[in-house]
């Protein structure tokens, strides 16, 4: 069992800035699930997810390439797909990826 309680959260940079995240749990083939924090007018450049991508915004709301997502707004990414994400106002998110992330450059 795993359990991580919300004053014990370990925020990390992403390497972009406004953009943080704190590791829930590993998964196989680098994915795993994480939470992730977005400061307002923060943004991360466009990425594909190998395994596919599940994200569920908490708080805020985010553009997910063309689509807006709002508080309690679920999306599923199939594996291939790219998309860049960004938020004007702010928000936290839990992310879920079976294989981790790629950025494009």
């Amino acid at each position: 069992m795993q359990r991580i309680r919300s004053s014990e959260r370990r925020w990390l940079p992403s390497g972009f800035p406004g953009v943080e995240m704190c590791q829930l749990h590993g998964g196989e083939q680098g994915g795993g699930s994480v939470l992730m924090r977005f400061g307002a007018g923060a943004s991360f450049p466009a990425h594909e997810h190998p395994g596919g991508e599940e994200l569920l915004v908490l708080t805020g709301s985010i553009r997910l390439g063309d689509a807006l997502l709002e508080e309690g707004d679920y999306q599923w990414t199939p594996p291939g797909e790219v998309h860049d994400v960004g938020s004007e106002e702010g928000a936290l998110l839990v992310i879920r990826s079976g294989a981790g992330i790629r950025v494009i450059e």
